[in-house]
């Protein structure tokens, strides 16, 4: 999902985040997504970050980079509220 609008109308139409990110992530079997989410609701942020920054080595993909054009793409869209 390249366009960051798409992104939170998908969560706008569902009842909580948490579901959302469940269903992009293939449903309640996905043991990595479990974990993920276990570490979330326990404040472990630097493992949820740590989780990422793997899975992002595992399929080649630049964290540093995409984190920040994350966090930009997050900020303009806030910013679109202001």
């Amino acid at each position: 999902m390249k366009n960051p609008i798409d992104f939170f109308k998908m969560f706008k139409a569902m009842r909580n985040p948490q579901e959302a990110i469940i269903d992009m992530a293939g449903g309640n079997n996905n043991p990595i997504l479990k974990n993920a989410i276990d570490m979330a609701k326990n404040g472990d942020n630097e493992g949820v970050m740590k989780l990422a920054e793997n899975l992002c080595k595992e399929k080649g993909i630049n964290f540093e980079k995409e984190f920040n054009k994350f966090s930009k793409d997050y900020q303009d869209f806030m910013n679109m509220f202001k």
